[in-house]
């Protein structure tokens, strides 16, 4: 039995390390903080595409707004 502890990612808090769960990403103490840790970045990762796109969109608009006041 290890004395090591780790932190977890979403609470922050520090808890032995044989009784978390380890994903690829990073150490949590509880498989519910693993799983609200993913679905917080699954919403904050579709806001920022959802952003980009608009963005994308709006210079297309300028962009054929510049195009038809030029004829």
């Amino acid at each position: 039995m290890t004395n090591s502890t780790r932190k977890c990612r979403q609470g922050g808090e520090y808890h032995p390390a044989e009784s978390g769960v380890k994903t690829p990403l990073a150490f949590f103490c509880s498989n519910a903080h693993a799983i609200e840790f993913a679905r917080e970045k699954a919403a904050k990762v579709a806001a920022r595409l959802l952003a980009k796109r608009l963005v994308a969109e709006l210079g297309k608009m300028e962009w054929h707004r510049r195009g038809n006041e030029a004829e």
